[in-house]
């Protein structure tokens, strides 16, 4: 039967009234003309049967969906599944759920294991690790499940947009029932609203150099380098910074004039050009210096600050200003000892990739620049840019290792596994082959010349050594120090150089601080007590550090360094955390995820780190200090070799 003309048009509207309903559900208009979307994510995942290991007194829970532990001083090692979920940077999450949808329990016959304090990498004595492995009374006399929860979440703003990291509890313990409780299916469901706008800039650059005028003709070569291989760059002095832009000191209007950078320029690519003045406690380009206090260190240098610019507004979903002073209170990245200051609470996503040269004089500045300009001008590479070397022993002797592993070497192996997936010749100068020795021992391999060197054992500002293997007393093998770089004659076989150590990246050093330290301390400067940081001991009069000394050879030397400002943590036994962790997750996102600069490379450590652990938590101060400490020397958008 045929339809009638007024059937048809009625059809007609029906259908498209219909049409248009599920348009707006779907992709709705906002008043600046931009659209959202409102989507869904659900996964929805197994967890196969623990696995109880005894060890010595306790037993440890394996999983074998697990990515990594719980790793909190004293509290039981559990196992953790990380989720992380990125989505485009004006994304609004509206809802997160994830659902136990069934659970078992299993009755323990010891205790699970505690994991251990954090390992200063300072010289290993008795008293730092006498009580190492020490159950939280707290923790272990309670029925109630730890973790009281199934999961946590945290949001963070970065250059890759909102970023959701949900870590997730599979196996909770009551340990006065020696309890497990193990999920084993779990839904996660998160719902969002994704707003999509096109952002039109009149001018675009991938590259910013900040310096001071002093330096500003002598890196013009450098910005018609980055041109040449397409990287669009300019340089903004500190001059015009301070007298452009408000703050509340000289650092505060640098990170104001990046964001303003970012937005107006859509720079990736921020690349600080000064250090300290000569011999004074002036700086080119000013640091943050953190106030987060342990037993080491009185704050520390941080450029993780000029990086993490946006955090997420957790009320509103709103990317807001970062100043890291969220208590308001002008005093920046606090975290007091034994809670006498607030703690304020940072993003420590990074929204741009940032690196520093950390020139004290013009000299230095056209060292580097001609070093990085050799550096990626090159037509053809050798054998070196496809070599990583790695240099490590026992980082803590047996005297204080019941385990008995070999700490740095052991680290070593994880982190160059990834390289030599990705097609790199790993060359091991271990204490336990023999193959490390002393410096001579590196400077030959280092005279070859290298991609990438890996120094994995304990440092200072001026030296970086490790421990024979099974010395019962004690015995040290420098590795190198400052002077000994002079012997480097690698001329443009120049690695980038990670070094897991503490002080090494310390770019404050100056032997003005000898001449403050006396004033300030009278005799008491020179007596040897941990208790007093800035003492003659930390060496903090040299005249440079040793990843800076590293860099500014003439001769050779490295590209890049990698290092920690204050003092590094790290384990005794087979446990990976902290700043080990952190050094190969760098390998691990260029040999598995493809970064191809250094300061991709860089950022992705640092966010694969916060995603995983945290920042912020209550337990997470450790974890704070070894992101925020973690110094990027050298140019941020160089193209790794």
């Amino acid at each position: 039967m045929p339809i009638k003309k007024k059937a048809l048009l009625a059809i007609i509207i029906v259908l498209s009234l219909l049409l248009t309903s599920f348009s707006l559900t779907s992709a709705n208009q906002t008043t600046d003309n931009s659209l959202y979307v409102s989507k869904s994510e659900k996964e929805v995942f197994t967890i196969s049967q623990v696995k109880v290991e005894k060890q010595d007194k306790f037993v440890k829970i394996n999983l074998e969906e697990s990515s990594e532990n719980i790793m909190r001083a004293g509290k039981p090692v559990l196992p953790m599944v990380v989720k992380t979920f990125v989505f485009p940077k004006n994304t609004r999450i509206t809802s997160i759920n994830c659902r136990i949808l069934d659970f078992t329990d299993e009755r323990l016959d010891m205790k699970i294991i505690p994991f251990s304090k954090p390992l200063p990498k300072l010289n290993i004595n008795t008293e730092q690790v006498r009580d190492i492995v020490k159950m939280d009374s707290a923790v272990y006399q309670s029925s109630e499940f730890y973790p009281d929860k199934w999961y946590d979440y945290a949001f963070t703003y970065g250059v890759d947009g909102v970023r959701l990291s949900i870590r997730f509890y599979p196996v909770r313990y009551s340990p006065a029932a020696n309890l497990i409780r193990t999920a084993s299916d779990v839904e996660i469901d998160i719902k969002y609203d994704s707003f999509f706008k096109k952002q039109i800039f009149s001018e675009e650059y991938d590259l910013v150099i900040i310096a001071p005028d002093a330096f500003s003709n002598l890196l013009q070569p450098l910005v018609d380098h980055k041109k040449s291989v397409g990287v669009d760059t300019f340089v903004k002095t500190t001059e015009e910074i301070y007298a452009q832009y408000s703050g509340r000191d000289n650092p505060e209007k640098i990170k104001y004039f990046i964001k303003d950078a970012i937005e107006s320029y859509n720079v990736s690519y921020v690349l600080l050009v000064g250090g300290i003045k000569g011999i004074t406690r002036e700086w080119y380009v000013p640091v943050r210096l953190t106030n987060l206090y342990d037993e080491w260190d009185p704050g520390y240098i941080s450029d993780l600050y000029y990086a993490d610019i946006y955090r997420l507004n957790q009320t509103t979903f709103e990317k807001e200003f970062d100043d890291w002073d969220s208590n308001g209170n002008s005093v920046f990245a606090e975290w007091g000892l034994n809670s006498v200051f607030p703690e304020d609470i940072l993003d420590c996503d990074p929204d741009v990739h940032v690196g520093r040269l950390a020139c004290r004089s013009r000299r230095e500045v056209k060292t580097v620049v001609d070093k990085i300009i050799g550096y990626e001008t090159k037509k053809q590479y050798s054998f070196w840019s496809k070599r990583m070397i790695c240099v490590a022993g026992d980082t803590v002797p047996p005297e204080y290792d019941p385990e008995d592993v070999y700490e740095g070497e052991l680290v070593c192996d994880i982190a160059s596994s990834s390289m030599a997936s990705a097609g790199y010749d790993i060359v091991k100068l271990y204490a336990s082959t023999g193959a490390f020795r002393g410096p001579l021992s590196v400077i030959r391999k280092l005279t070859l010349g290298a991609a990438f060197a890996y120094f994995n054992g304990h440092g200072n500002t001026f030296s970086w050594a490790t421990h024979s293997i099974d010395s019962d007393d004690y015995t040290w093998i420098s590795g190198l120090t400052n002077k000994q770089m002079n012997l480097l004659f690698n001329g443009k076989r120049l690695p980038v150089v990670v070094v897991g150590g503490c002080h090494n990246s310390m770019i404050s050093v100056t032997p003005s601080n000898f001449v403050e330290g006396i004033k300030n301390q009278g005799l008491g400067y020179f007596s040897i007590n941990a208790s007093n940081p800035s003492g003659f001991w930390s060496a903090e009069w040299i005249r440079e550090c040793w990843s800076w000394k590293f860099i500014s050879v003439r001769h050779g030397g490295a590209i890049a360094t990698i290092g920690n400002t204050g003092v590094g943590y790290g384990m005794e036994g087979s446990d990976i955390s902290y700043s080990d962790w952190i050094s190969i997750q760098f390998f691990d996102a260029i040999g598995n995820q493809s970064k191809t600069t250094l300061g991709e490379a860089h950022s992705q450590s640092i966010i694969d780190y916060i995603t995983t652990f945290g920042v912020n938590g209550e337990d997470e101060k450790v974890d704070r200090k070894t992101v925020d400490s973690l110094l990027l020397l050298g140019d941020p958008s160089l193209k790794i070799a």
